[in-house]
């Protein structure tokens, strides 16, 4: 009887071939999951001022990300551009969620862009707040809790 044995291991060439092909795959995906996540990050976008406080800060909201999830809620992307020399903040961008009937809101994400060029990207959402009188917020929600004609529903 002839016995004949196969060694199933691959050889070190397939097997480097194979590491290289995964490395591959796997840079590729932790570039798709950095990018793609991240709404507010866009740099372009219909950004409307919307209020300035005391300090000189100015209030923007992206008109082109406003969506209308339900006929009490909506969702837009806010830019604060800060005026203070020093502070070491340029910019803060925001996700933000309003029940208009109830004049609540909520931080869904935020992006601090600092002065020296980093990024801290914060994706927890906060907790629900009250709409102050003559607050920024109560500015941005008397321009997006109005029924536009043609306003984006998600679903």
């Amino acid at each position: 009887m002839i016995q004949i044995w196969y060694n199933h291991e691959p050889d070190s060439a397939v097997r480097r071939q194979t590491s290289k092909k995964i490395a591959r795959f796997l840079l590729i995906l932790v570039i798709i999951v950095l990018i793609l996540p991240i709404p507010v990050n866009s740099q372009d976008g219909e950004w409307q001022h919307f209020y300035t406080n005391s300090v000189g800060d100015r209030f923007f909201y992206d008109q082109g990300s406003v969506v209308y999830p339900s006929d009490s809620v909506v969702k837009t992307q806010l830019k604060v551009s800060s005026a203070r020399e020093g502070a070491g903040q340029q910019e803060l961008r925001m996700l933000v969620e309003i029940d208009c009937s109830k004049q609540m809101y909520r931080r869904l994400e935020q992006q601090v862009l600092n002065g020296d060029g980093t990024i801290r990207t914060l994706s927890q959402p906060s907790g629900w707040s009250e709409v102050l009188p003559q607050s920024n917020t109560e500015s941005l929600v008397n321009k997006v809790c109005k029924k536009p004609t043609g306003r984006r529903h998600t679903r």
